[in-house]
């Protein structure tokens, strides 16, 4: 039996020709700027070199960075208990635990009454004080009449005056945030200030009476004429 011709792949070498043996790639030659370390350039040593040395300064970085951290911000000086001086109060809660009640509004209801209270006090002081002068010039009663009814408020300004004061106290009152609990401190206070006043006035009429009777006028001398 004949032998079969050989197959020869394409590209191949041709059948009976030697085939050179295949060579190694020739080794990478080191080079590069000269190192500290006196490692060559591009060995595998120098590489390990770099590794070592990236790794420690990222450790160190890291190091650096946590010990040079951003300071706490300072307590404030209007902070509860900060300073040498005596902690202040908490603040208000929000549900009402130390939260303080308030202020009750003020109603021009409440008000009506002292009022008017007081605009008779100064419309009768008006009244005595047109009637005292009125004994001072001695004037004769019927006139002293007439002056006294002229002295009264006239009437459609004392009922405005009723109906817009309180209305106006209590919308300033409440615009100054003082509560209407503190009504009974204030009609005493505006009393009393009216008895002061008045016994002001008293007192200054007492003295010039004492003092009219202790220093009366001289009188009047008059001349007589001697008819001869």
């Amino acid at each position: 039996m004949a032998p079969r011709p050989s197959v020869v792949a394409p590209g191949g070498p041709a059948p009976g020709i030697p085939v050179a043996p295949a060579t190694a790639p020739a080794p990478k030659k080191a080079g590069g700027r000269p190192r500290k370390d006196g490692l060559p350039p591009g060995s595998p040593e120098a590489d390990a070199a770099n590794k070592k040395y990236d790794s420690e300064r990222h450790k160190l970085a890291r190091e650096t960075a946590a010990t040079v951290a951003e300071p706490p911000a300072l307590p404030s000086a209007f902070a509860p208990g900060a300073g040498p001086g005596p902690a202040t109060a908490p603040p208000l809660s929000v549900d009402g635990g130390d939260q303080a009640p308030p202020p009750v509004p003020w109603q021009a209801e409440t008000l009506t009454g002292l009022v008017d209270e007081l605009i008779e006090a100064a419309e009768e002081n008006r009244v005595g004080s047109y009637i005292a002068k009125c004994a001072e010039a001695g004037l004769t009663p019927k006139l002293c009449k007439d002056i006294e009814a002229d002295a009264h408020f006239p009437k459609v300004a004392k009922t405005l005056l009723k109906h817009s004061i309180p209305r106006l106290a209590a919308k300033w009152l409440n615009r100054a945030g003082l509560s209407s609990e503190w009504q009974e401190e204030i009609s005493v206070l505006t009393a009393i200030i009216l008895i002061v006043k008045q016994q002001a006035k008293v007192n200054a009429r007492f003295e010039e009476l004492i003092q009219a009777k202790n220093n009366p006028p001289e009188p009047v001398k008059k001349n007589l004429e001697v008819k001869t």
